[in-house]
Order: C-alpha cells, then structure tokens, then sequence
C-alpha cells in the first residue's frame, strides 16, 4: 500500500515552508503461523533517492531585517554671513523600479520623512526605517523640498531611487544592500542620496512710475504718455527700465551683502517733467535690515536721484515720482 505525506504551506510571515513529499509504502505481510498481519513502511523522497524511518520535514524562521537610507546635505553658502541656516524636509516613499511612487505590503517604510535646519558644510543622517520580511528587491524614492521662503536659496530638485537588495543567507538571515541613482543623471552610488542647496545674498526689486498730476495734463500734449528712462546701478551691474505712468517694471532679482550694497537711482527727465520724490517700500517679511534711501539734490533743492541702500532678503517697490512742470520749447 502507498500514501503521500506533505505539508501544507502557509503564509506565516518569516517562515520557511518545506514543499517536499514523501512516498510511503506500507508492506503488509501475513504470518504463516497464525495468519495475523503485519506492516513495514520505507520513506522515500519523491524525486531522489532519499530514504528514511520516518518523513522529515525542516522549517526555518528568518527574522525581518531593516536598514535606513543615508542622506548627505550640503549646504553651499556664497554668502558673507557663515551663520545662515535653512529648513529642509527630506521625504521617501515606496516606489518601483523606476522610480514612481507605489505603495506595497511586501514591506513596510516608516518615520519616512524628516525637518531639520542646515548650517553650512555637509551634515549626514539617516531616514526612515525600512522592513524587510523576505528576500527580494524593493524600491523607494527621496526628495527634498524646503520650509522657507528666503529669496537666496537655490532648491535641489534631485530624485533618488533607493534599490534595497534583500539576499537570505546560508542560515537563513536576511541582509541588505543598497544603491542610489540619481535619477537626472543616472549615477548610482552605495553611500548615500546626495543634496546640495547654495544660498547666496539676495533681494528683489520693481520699478513703478507715477506722474502725480497726469489726469491734469491736457490730451493733446504730445508728452503725457512717453516712457522715462530709470536706471539703478551698483555693485557692478547697472539695469535700466523705460516706463510711462502707471506703469511697473518686472521682477528684478539683485545682489546684496549683510552690510548692504549701494544702488545709485538715475531717471533721465524730459524737459516738461520734475522729478519730484522717490519711495521706497519693503514687503518681505524676511528682511535682516529695512532699505535706506538717500535723496540727491541740486543747489536749489531739486531732486535728482537717489541712492538706495539694498539690504539681503529685501523685496522692495521703488517708486518714482514726476510732475508735469511746463510745455517744452519745440
């Protein structure tokens, strides 16, 4: 007589399951003497030569195994302030293999985000807490994004493919190996997911024109809607905008320095126009000193520019004031 024994594999988290059979023969032999019956059985693995007394059956237990991602931030600061510092946060998330966010319960990633303040240099810490039950390849992505609103720093953009290489060991351990790709530039490395963010001193600034008596210059004079000419210059660069009242020049992004950079405010006048004010006003919220502006006059007390002091972080409305005086000579 023949029977198969075999065990049922479950899906106990960490264990091993052995998928063997066992042939079992039963030979059954009737004495001569008093014609009662007796049994002999013979293990044998079904597909080897394997014979034993009884079926055997090994099971293994592998604990889960874990490992962090290591990160690398480097703070690049061209500034003269060595004391700057910015808040960054750091996310991963499972991923597949190429890098698009996928959610799995193969295993699990916790404590996958992280803030923290940067100084300049390179700081090195861990993220997250990544759980691996068995042997296999597993994915994450890693971000950056920043907790400020400062105009001086640059933001790295960079995604990182984490791979975790799962291997089960000889004894039945689980270990880990990981690489990060840089997924713009496709280099793979075994140390870490690299960011880089570089500050530098910083201020924005627009141009805005008001001629202060407009509505009461006649629509026929050939002048009421011309362009003035302003310029601002320092710190080796000069930037000129032409505009007509009511008009706001774009966005300019200048450089500035803890102790301030001097920015000379020219306007070229027409001769039917007076430069009358220049007003400067700060909206940031982030300013490390409020602007100083210094009028320029003549020896009668006109105005003729301006110098402005521009400070980092500043985010400054410089607004030129003219008044239709008298009708030119052509």
């Amino acid at each position: 007589y023949y029977g198969v024994i075999s065990e049922t594999v479950g899906s106990a988290q960490g264990w091993t399951y052995d998928t063997s059979k066992w042939l079992v023969t039963f030979q059954v032999t009737r004495n001569a003497a008093d014609y009662s019956l007796s049994v002999t059985k013979t293990y044998k693995k079904v597909g080897t030569s394997t014979t034993s007394t009884a079926a055997d059956f090994v099971n293994y237990y592998t604990p889960p195994v874990t490992a962090a991602i290591s990160v690398e931030k480097t703070v690049d600061n061209q500034s003269d302030d060595p004391n700057i510092s910015g808040t960054f946060t750091f996310v991963a998330q499972q991923s597949n293999a190429s890098g698009t966010p996928t959610a799995s319960t193969a295993w699990t990633l916790t404590n996958a985000s992280k803030t923290q303040s940067f100084q300049t240099g390179k700081t090195s810490f861990e993220l997250g807490t990544a759980t691996f039950p068995k042997a296999g390849n597993y994915y994450a992505l890693v971000t950056e994004s920043s907790n400020h609103t400062e105009l001086g720093w640059d933001n790295d953009t960079t995604q990182w493919l984490v791979t975790f290489q799962v291997t089960l060991n000889g004894d039945y351990s689980l270990s880990v190996n990981k690489t990060y790709q840089n997924l713009t530039t496709k280099e793979t490395n075994q140390q870490h997911a690299a960011f880089v963010n570089v500050y530098r001193h910083l201020a924005q600034l627009t141009i805005a024109k008001v001629v202060d008596n407009y509505a009461d210059i006649g629509t026929a004079t050939a002048s009421k809607d011309q362009d003035f000419m302003i310029q601002l210059e320092g710190d080796g660069q000069t930037t000129g905008v032409a505009l007509a009242h009511g008009e706001t020049s774009g966005v300019m992004t200048v450089s500035s320095k803890s102790a301030g950079v001097r920015y000379d405010i020219r306007e070229i006048v027409p001769m039917e126009y007076a430069l009358t004010d220049i007003e400067v006003t700060d909206i940031s919220q982030h300013s490390q000193q409020a602007p100083v502006l210094e009028l320029q006059r003549d020896s009668q007390g006109n105005i003729t520019g301006g110098t402005l002091t521009i400070y980092p972080e500043n985010i400054l409305t410089i607004t030129v004031h003219n008044t239709f005086a008298h009708t030119g000579y052509f």
